[in-house]
């Protein structure tokens, strides 16, 4: 693939990480998804990082597939978090520029608790 061949080696061992794995594994059972919607989400994050699909474009695919919206969110900033904000971090620290889109923290699910707000 193109795409993965072009993409900084930082993102690509990322793609390539177990620990990439071991966040759709927990996502799956997490979720009770089957095997087929953590393969969606394996995709998913495989097109983010290589920038061939948004996060907005893969919250709608996880919805089309029957998962509940609220969860589909939660799902996304879970990515976020385990996969996004430490590549990231890792790209800052050795001097990467901005190649790789950031998804965007999805909206908050309405009633859902959570951080942040004003305080």
């Amino acid at each position: 693939m193109q795409a993965y061949k072009d993409a900084p080696e930082i993102v690509r061992a990322v793609y390539d990480a177990d620990s990439t794995v071991q966040t759709i594994v927990e996502l799956q059972t997490k979720y009770k998804l089957h095997v087929d919607e953590a393969g969606l989400i394996g995709t998913g994050i495989g097109n983010m990082l290589l920038g061939l699909t948004n996060p907005q474009e893969f919250l709608d695919e996880l919805i089309a597939t029957k998962i509940p919206e609220s969860d589909a969110k939660q799902i996304m900033a879970e990515i976020n978090q385990k996969i996004f904000v430490p590549l990231h971090e890792q790209m800052r620290k050795v001097g990467v520029g901005a190649e790789v889109p950031q998804p965007p923290l999805p909206p908050a699910a309405p009633g859902g608790g959570g951080r942040g707000g004003a305080g």
